[in-house]
């Protein structure tokens, strides 16, 4: 009885996983390669021009973490080709990858400028405000 069971159990959770003969699951895979891109940081990455649509997580996660270049100066621009990213990307061991790539020749690179927030200038502020417990004001000479 219990062997039986089993079997019908076995049966009514395959049913909700199977498939028609000729359906096949489909599976995005794509790099979509961005024509213009804001960096924050020193270097680029392909994960800061692009967006990697890859199922397999570690892959996705090694993929986006490919140094590109370094970045331009804040404020300041430069353009990297298509045909260099391919590069980068055969040289990184995904090569099989390179067929993936999708998007503009040229991609813009910005970095963005250095900001002083808020809260950064009301600090700086303070500390040159501050006045003694003994309430007199000493001068640098």
């Amino acid at each position: 009885m219990t062997i039986g069971l089993f079997f019908l159990l076995a049966s009514q959770i395959g049913a909700g996983f199977s498939r028609s003969p000729g359906q096949q699951e489909v599976i995005t895979v794509a790099i979509k390669v961005k024509a213009k891109s804001l960096v924050l940081g020193p270097v680029v990455t392909l994960g800061d021009i692009s967006s990697v649509e890859i199922p397999d997580n570690p892959k996705r996660t090694a993929i986006t973490a490919i140094v590109i270049t370094k970045a331009p100066p804040p404020g300041e621009s430069t353009d990297i080709s298509l045909a260099d990213i391919k590069r980068k990307l055969r040289v990184a061991g995904f090569g099989k990858f390179v067929r993936l790539l999708k998007g503009p020749r040229t991609v813009r690179i910005i970095t963005a400028h250095n900001e002083i927030d808020r809260a950064f200038l009301k600090e700086g502020l303070a500390r040159r405000s501050e006045v003694p417990p003994n309430g007199m004001v000493q001068a640098a000479i």
